[in-house]
């Protein structure tokens, strides 16, 4: 890196943490006092009455062991997600004996009296340095990495086997939205800085507590990803959820090379277990939730992405398909089937790959070399960053590489019927996406790029080189349709992933889980519906609570119903 461009770094970098600590600053300033005022305002009267409610509910329901200690993660500060990652920590702590500790990014109002309600009196937040401190951490910090200047070289970092540099690294695309980043910049920078100071407070926390363990919501991005990295590099149990926001799941993670493990990849063992005792029935309800869900009906389970991508549309046959496009019937039409770019970048750990980006890219390029087969690209349905900036799309990058210049190769319509290509496509490429799942459930064979929770069952091809990736792209008439046996196993794991896995959480109603529904007067309901639940709520028959008891009491990776 020149010296030119050394200094503009050095001096973005400063006027971009000003900009940073000033706006946390206001934010976090707002946030505390308009949480407080409506904690503390009278006419939040459905507030007050869950309040009462819960803590007559939890008052006795705690631990006599208060040498252990658990930590719940509030770091989402959205309602229904405390209350979600409270209710598992109230019934951990029921099974096993523990004293809770709310751990936040910051000290406020509603985490304090909603934890209180729980009967829960210990809470630790993310305490920043001072601003001074800070700032010259900062300078420091700076004039490293300018030094180094590659990232490549900065994602590598680790602190205390902790991936710092990669995890500031899917923090950066997720908040800016920028995939062609190659060599550090000033955002990448701050967030780099943030991560370590982060890690520092988080590692002082640790190490101050013996820990049994941690309730986790979120393994990626900062501080979340920092968290559940610290707790594996100590090997503290992690209690980590996934489903929701009413059917949900735990996966336990007690082990460091577990880091970039899906939540949702079952231990062959469960698998074959369900397989050999329930074959029949799990298969059968793997085919009706793929099935609902490629005819539009969507259950509570399903992403927004995937519900707009089986949006109803304009229905074709292969033939009118190939009329459109000016195709040759008699070849085979491959799907390949895009991704965020910027989303769950190592939520499974890498494979050929280093990026959904870096994939797709090469792919275009391969199969722009390949005229045998007609190449349908389907685009990721989510368009908008977090900050709803337009995110770098599948439309830009084919118009970039492709164009109009291949005629064997078209972007899908979205005003078409999507459900229409499980009898069209001779196979698919994804990257790890639920596609997979979805066309093995009819026999259409995958290709992974990269790793998956499904990968290892036997009806995925799955390359471990680029060049055994280009052999197959190259190879598709020796790829044959998925065997009866091959569609089962997909659809078993359908049924572990959406039904047998996930339970019931009795006192938790439905509700929204994108908006900050503390503030917002519609969502009033949330803490009215939470008061509904407390007065039905019976332990014992919790379907929740009798899943993770059995997990735990049996020492199970995943909280599988064991009667089925």
């Amino acid at each position: 890196m020149s010296l030119t461009k050394k200094i503009k770094i050095f001096f973005l970098s400063l006027i971009y943490f000003f900009y940073k600590e000033l706006s946390n600053f206001i934010n976090d300033t707002k946030n505390i006092f308009k949480l407080y005022f409506f904690v503390n305002s009278k006419k939040n009267l459905s507030f007050k009455r869950f309040i009462k409610s819960n803590t007559k509910v939890f008052k006795n329901f705690n631990s006599n062991k208060k040498e252990n200690f658990i930590l719940v993660d509030t770091i989402m500060a959205h309602p229904g997600y405390i209350c979600t990652q409270l209710i598992i920590s109230k019934f951990i702590q029921k099974i096993i004996g523990v004293e809770l500790v709310i751990l936040n990014r910051k000290n406020n109002a509603l985490i304090r009296s909603v934890g209180n309600s729980y009967n829960i009196q210990n809470f630790l937040h993310l305490k920043k340095d001072s601003f001074i401190i800070r700032f010259l951490n900062f300078i420091k910090l700076l004039y490293s990495l300018i030094n180094i200047s590659k990232l490549d070289t900065v994602k590598k970092i680790k602190l205390n086997n902790v991936k710092i540099g990669e995890i500031a690294y899917d923090h950066y695309v997720r908040y800016s939205g920028d995939v062609y980043i190659k060599t550090i910049n000033f955002k990448y920078i701050y967030f780099f800085f943030e991560a370590t100071e982060y890690h520092k407070i988080i590692n002082s926390i640790f190490d101050k507590n013996n820990y049994k363990g941690i309730v986790l919501s979120e393994t990626q991005f900062i501080p979340s990803a920092i968290v559940f990295q610290n707790a594996l590099s100590k090997k503290i149990k992690v209690y980590a959820r996934y489903g929701g926001p009413k059917k949900i799941g735990i996966r336990v993670y007690d082990n460091p090379k577990q880091v970039y493990t899906w939540k949702q990849k079952f231990d062959i063992k469960d698998f074959n277990k369900i397989k050999n005792n329930f074959k029949q029935k799990s298969s059968k309800d793997g085919y009706r939730i793929i099935h609902n869900r490629i005819n539009g009906i969507n259950n509570d389970q399903d992403l927004n992405d995937t519900k707009i991508a089986f949006k109803k549309g304009i229905k074709f046959t292969k033939k009118e398909l190939c009329k459109k496009y000016n195709w040759d019937l008699k070849k085979p039409i491959v799907g390949i089937f895009d991704h965020s770019y910027t989303d769950g970048l190592f939520i499974s750990g890498r494979s050929i790959f280093q990026t959904n980006y870096e994939w797709i890219n090469y792919t275009f390029n391969q199969i722009k070399k390949i005229n045998d087969v007609n190449w349908l690209i389907k685009s990721h349905p989510i368009k908008l960053s977090e900050t709803h900036k337009p995110l770098t799309s599948t439309e830009i990058e084919f118009n970039k590489i492709i164009g109009s210049n291949f005629n064997n190769i078209k972007l899908f319509s979205d005003n078409l019927s999507y459900s229409d290509l499980f009898d069209i496509l001779s196979a698919i490429i994804t990257g790890n996406g639920t596609v997979g799942i979805e066309f093995a459930t009819f026999g259409v064979p995958c290709i992974l790029a990269n790793h998956s929770h499904y990968d290892h069952l036997g009806f995925t091809y799955k390359p471990k080189s680029k060049k055994k990736y280009d052999h197959l792209l190259n190879n598709f008439k020796n790829i044959r349709k998925l065997n009866n046996e091959q569609k089962i196993n997909s659809r078993i794991y359908t049924s572990l992933e959406l039904n047998l896995s996930l339970h019931n959480l009795s006192l938790l109603p439905k509700f929204q889980t994108n908006s900050e529904i503390y503030y917002k007067k519609n969502y009033m309901n949330f803490w009215k519906n939470l008061d509904r639940k407390l007065k039905y709520f019976n332990l014992k028959h919790d379907e929740f609570y009798k899943g993770l008891k059995y997990q735990i009491k049996n020492n199970k990776t995943h909280t599988i119903k064991k009667n089925y």
